[in-house]
């Protein structure tokens, strides 16, 4: 059905966004991808069309011109691109101290507690309104993705246009691919959590070295030193034992830990991949057009609101996800905090990488995966037998490590202070 329907009980249409038939997730998937495509269909036939000689004069005006082409701006030299706004000015100890906690501690607050609400969203039961009896639990993840998608596109437009950074607006095409990605390898994480513990799912995403690198290989040509790689071998070991331990499947798969924890596993693998295109994607821009994060978060977040509405909207689960709102109070308290959390973190990664550098921000997130793990495990009672917690351990020693010998070895000579 192509257009929602209010008709029935609301409890029926609350309980098909609720925690069932967890099993087709792949199905749900491919029916996603298929809504993607019939927004991107035409856009990709616009793109091509533009470069056409009978179409391309068109191609020059408007909103047109900024789809297939972008276009520059004047400004004055104090509103050029530039992400360190006090580049060059060497900063005191105290300074960089002061700087280095708000950092530190912006991004542990943001993401740990979006963390621990994203668990709860995912793998806990609300209860229904006062005249209703029984709980359920919200299983809808292309909900909780738009939702997040809509707030950071709304707080990074209204940061681009007040900062005023960009002297080039990207063409918007460029950004549906990391759309895309973006958008699925999200979904891939909350359906994951159907499957598998949270701790799982934080320690393969620590684990995203190993993707970053070979998406690094297909998407940029790059090549990496050997204590990378040795790094990521070292992390896949801490990872096997991990789940080798039985630490892996959720709380209430247990009964079917071989089916799930398969299914658990195809997914982390698809959020990894994407994640890592994403990222990888989105260095391609930064390099080719030399935009701000502003409105990279901005496009990018764009699109994925379009794309996951449209999807939505064609599946009547936006229908279903409101309704569900509507009898369980509490989970849109839980919705808010989630999507904003996940909005502050970005603008905190932004920051931190800007005044720090990309080396110390995989130092700080390694801490805060380590966190969220610590924290899921108090929160909701998670156990972690010897060998899982030694796995964890080589895990994290792993990326810490190497992080700390890059930054180690780049780090300015003594006596020099870095910019920030």
């Amino acid at each position: 059905m192509l257009v929602p329907t209010f008709s029935g009980n609301l409890t029926d249409h609350a309980a098909k966004a609720s925690f069932e038939d967890d099993s087709a997730w792949l199905q749900r998937l491919l029916i996603n991808c298929c809504s993607y495509g019939i927004v991107l269909a035409p856009l990709s036939l616009l793109t091509w069309l533009s470069k056409r000689r009978f179409v391309r004069r068109y191609a020059k005006r408007g909103l047109l011109r900024w789809y297939v082409s972008g276009f520059r701006v004047s400004c004055d030299d104090g509103q050029k691109n530039n992400e360190r706004s006090v580049a060059g000015k060497a900063s005191t100890f105290c300074q960089l101290f002061w700087r280095f906690l708000f950092c530190f501690f912006g991004l542990q607050m943001s993401y740990v507690t979006w963390g621990v609400f994203q668990e709860k969203i995912m793998t806990q039961q609300y209860q229904r309104g006062a005249d209703q009896i029984g709980t359920d639990r919200f299983g809808d993840s292309e909900f909780l993705v738009f939702c997040n998608r809509i707030i950071s596109f709304v707080l990074g437009f209204i940061a681009a246009l007040l900062l005023r950074r960009d002297t080039f607006f990207a063409p918007l095409h460029d950004f549906t691919y990391a759309s895309v990605s973006n958008i699925v390898s999200s979904w891939c994480q909350y359906e994951a959590l159907k499957f598998i513990s949270f701790p799982t799912q934080m320690l393969g995403k620590s684990s995203k070295i190993v993707a970053v690198m070979l998406m690094g290989k297909l998407v940029q040509r790059r090549t990496y030193p050997v204590h990378e790689y040795l790094s990521a071998i070292v992390a896949t070991v801490g990872i096997a034992l991990f789940l080798l331990a039985g630490n892996g499947v959720a709380p209430r798969r247990i009964s079917s830990a071989s089916e799930t924890t398969w299914s658990g596993f195809a997914l982390m693998v698809g959020y990894l991949t994407l994640d890592s295109f994403t990222s990888n994607w989105q260095n391609a821009l930064f390099n080719k057009y030399n935009i701000s994060s502003l409105q990279m978060m901005a496009g990018v977040n764009f699109f994925s609101c379009l794309l996951s509405l449209f999807a939505l909207f064609t599946q009547e689960q936006l229908t279903n996800a409101v309704l569900f709102i509507a009898e369980h109070p509490g989970f849109l308290q839980d919705l808010i905090i989630v999507s904003l959390c996940s909005t502050i973190g970005q603008f905190f990664i932004f920051y931190t990488i800007a005044q720090f550098g990309a080396l110390m921000f995989t130092i700080l997130m390694t801490v805060r995966q380590a966190s969220s793990i610590l924290v899921s495990c108090l929160l909701y009672k998670h156990r972690i037998g010897p060998t899982g917690i030694f796995g964890v351990v080589l895990v994290f020693l792993a990326i810490f490590t190497n992080a700390l010998w890059k930054y180690v070895r780049l780090r300015p000579k003594s006596g020099q202070v870095a910019p920030v």
